[in-house]
C-alpha cells in the first residue's frame, strides 16, 4: 500500500524539464563571457565535490575532471573549460535528480510522466552563446506543444 504522500504524488501528471545550461548562474558574468582558466576550473570542481560527496572525494574529482574534459580539442581554452564545468554542474545538480524524480514517479504508475531536454541552438555565436542560452525562457515552447 502506498503512503498518502506517494498517492498524491502518483496521482498527478509530472513534467520534468531540463537544459544543458541550467547551472550557468553559478558562474559570474565575467566567467560566462571570458571563460575559465584552469586554476579556477579546478577550484570550482573541487568545491563542488567537497560539498556534494562524503567518501572517495579525490577519486570522484579525478573521474569528473576526466569525463568532462573536451578531448576533441587539442588545446583546452577558457570557453571549453567553462562549457565543461557548466555541463558537469547541470548534470550533477539538475539532470541526475530530475531523472531520478521522473523514474520514481513513473514507477508508481498511476499517471503520466513527461520529460524534456531543451537544447535550443542559439543564433548568437562566440563568447556570448552560453550566456544567451542560459537566460532562455521555455514557456513559448511548452505553450506551443499543447494539443
Amino acid at each position: 500500500m502506498t503512503k498518502p504522500r506517494e498517492a498524491v504524488f502518483a496521482g498527478v501528471a509530472l513534467l520534468v524539464g531540463l537544459s544543458r545550461v541550467d547551472a550557468a548562474f553559478y558562474l559570474t558574468g565575467r566567467d560566462l563571457v571570458d571563460g575559465l582558466d584552469a586554476a579556477r576550473l579546478r577550484r570550482m570542481l573541487r568545491t563542488y565535490v567537497q560539498n556534494t560527496f562524503v567518501y572517495h572525494r579525490q577519486y570522484i574529482y579525478d573521474v569528473l575532471m576526466h569525463q568532462y574534459t573536451d578531448w576533441e580539442r587539442t588545446v583546452a581554452d577558457a570557453e571549453s573549460r567553462r562549457n565543461s564545468l557548466v555541463e558537469l554542474l547541470a548534470d550533477g545538480m539538475y539532470v541526475a535528480p530530475g531523472v531520478e524524480l521522473a523514474q520514481r514517479h513513473a514507477s508508481l504508475g498511476a499517471s503520466a510522466t513527461y520529460m524534456y531536454l531543451l537544447d535550443y541552438p542559439s543564433r548568437i555565436t562566440g563568447k556570448y552563446q552560453l550566456l544567451s542560452r542560459s537566460e532562455f525562457d521555455v514557456s513559448p515552447f511548452l505553450a506551443a506543444q499543447r494539443s
